[in-house]
């Protein structure tokens, strides 16, 4: 089976529940942490097909 993060609401439930997840802190089970790291494994590639986030040079990142 092939789990994917397909549109803009899709990622906006899994952040969600990402969000939800972390805010358990030191609570959070072994099986919950898994699942975590499958959803932001999830979200970072599909804000990589979808966002193309760049390399910001040293300039852009000294004035931010």
């Amino acid at each position: 089976m092939y789990v994917d993060i397909m549109t803009e609401k899709e990622n906006e439930r899994m952040l969600a529940l990402v969000e939800e997840l972390m805010d358990k802190g030191e609570a959070i089970s072994p099986e919950e942490e898994k699942l975590l790291k499958l959803l932001a494994r999830l979200i970072e590639d599909f804000e990589m097909r979808y966002y193309h986030p760049r390399e910001a040079t040293p300039l852009e990142i000294h004035s931010t």
